[in-house]
């Protein structure tokens, strides 16, 4: 029985990231923008953040949190860069 439920978890993992790959194969660019919470051990929100991702095929990418601590996150095919806009 475990290793059957290993086996189904692992192909629904399969299966689901080439959902996933195919979906976003179909693309050349792509934009978001999102709201993350993170919880504590007791359920409660200790962490809210907002920020924007845009991606650029092939090979380009930026992540942006705008609160609580301003951060650009991008790529290229040749340079990752992570600036935090406090620290300068």
């Amino acid at each position: 029985l475990c290793t059957c439920a290993v086996l189904t978890t692992q192909a629904f993992a399969d299966n689901s990231l080439n959902v996933l790959q195919d979906t976003l194969n179909r693309y050349q660019h792509v934009t978001a923008v999102f709201d993350q919470s993170t919880y504590d051990t007791n359920g409660s929100v200790s962490l809210r953040s907002h920020g924007s991702m845009a991606l650029l095929r092939p090979g380009y990418f930026r992540w942006q949190t705008d609160t609580p601590n301003k951060q650009i996150i991008s790529a290229s095919p040749k340079d990752l860069t992570i600036y935090d806009v406090d620290l300068q």
